[in-house]
């Protein structure tokens, strides 16, 4: 009995530290597992907070058109990170209240500022500006066409979009945010796209390819990976943090 035990002890501590080694790998399996999962679980309870705080819709970039992008029309954005504002994006693409162009307009061009999505659409100031114009009437005489990351350079490329997109403005604004860009930025500006593009918004939605519906369908429920990228986008164009100024440019014989 001695004698069998003894042939089997080696045997059996190699089993014991097997069986060792395992229970510790399991140990680290579990914690990795369990990090994952908390991770996991974090991730869409703050995705799930960010419904309130900070939603961006999808959006289409037009390299052609009027503005260097447009948003899902009709859809609802949220935005929490600079002031607070819930807006819904009008039948062009932009952030105006939902009213039909008067027969002339002032078109607003810019960034977030000119936008104004940290604000309620009522303190911003091509709704002020508008209801300056237009007494009672539910039409848009100041007609803001301003979009995220849209600077200088960019303005200057979709100038001549905007302009034959919207040919009744009479006078046209635009956000100076910074002026110090290089010189390539300047240049790469003033090159103007063969065609200018005058699909509409609901239009340009409605002819999407299935892969970028669902790429939108996720930046709309996924807000917290749409923020993050938006801000890093964002910074990256604007290369000065310097004030910024509006300058007017107006067309002859303006009635307003």
């Amino acid at each position: 009995m001695t004698f069998t035990f003894k042939l089997l002890h080696p045997a059996i501590e190699v089993i014991s530290i097997s069986v060792n080694k395992n229970q510790r790998k399991g140990k680290w399996m579990k914690k990795i597992i369990s990090a994952c999962v908390a991770f996991i679980l974090a991730f869409f309870v703050v995705n799930g907070i960010m419904f309130a705080y900070e939603r961006p819709v999808a959006w289409i970039d037009t390299p052609n058109g009027a503005s260097r992008a447009v948003r899902n029309p009709n859809a609802m954005l949220i935005h929490g990170t600079e002031g607070y504002s819930i807006s819904k994006i009008d039948s062009y693409g932009f952030t105006n209240q939902n009213y039909a162009l008067a027969d002339e307009y002032i078109l607003m061009m810019g960034a977030s500022h000119s936008q104004g999505k940290e604000i309620t659409i009522s303190n911003r100031y091509s709704t002020i500006v508008n209801n300056m114009l237009v007494d009672d009437k539910e039409e848009l005489r100041a007609f803001n066409i301003a979009c995220d990351g849209h600077f200088l350079p960019s303005i200057i490329n979709h100038f001549q979009s905007a302009i034959e997109n919207y040919p009744k403005a009479k006078c046209v604004t635009i956000e100076i945010m910074s002026t110090d860009y290089s010189i390539e930025d300047l240049r790469k500006s003033l090159i103007l796209a063969d065609e200018i593009d005058t699909t509409t918004a609901i239009e340009i939605f409605a002819s999407q390819s299935s892969v970028k519906r669902a790429k939108n369908m996720l930046k709309e429920y996924l807000p917290l990976i749409a923020m993050i990228k938006n801000h890093i986008e964002t910074s990256q164009k604007l290369n000065s943090s310097g004030g910024g100024g509006i300058i007017v440019l107006m067309r002859k014989n303006i009635v307003l």
